[in-house]
């Protein structure tokens, strides 16, 4: 994150999987030149992440 940037939230929200090689995703048609993707776990969770931006100009 650059330095002083501070994130707003856009809105689209959506749980993460609660099963083993579930899968979550969210389609966002519009957010500017910075995306943020953040996550809350609870203490000792692990996930394994892999996000892919499909962009046309």
């Amino acid at each position: 994150m650059p330095d002083g940037m501070h994130w707003l939230r856009e809105g689209t929200e959506f749980p993460m999987p609660k099963e083993r090689d579930a899968v979550a995703m969210a389609r966002l048609a519009h957010f500017g030149n910075w995306l943020r993707v953040a996550a809350r776990f609870d203490g000792g969770a692990e996930c394994t992440v892999l996000v892919t931006l499909h962009l046309k100009a």
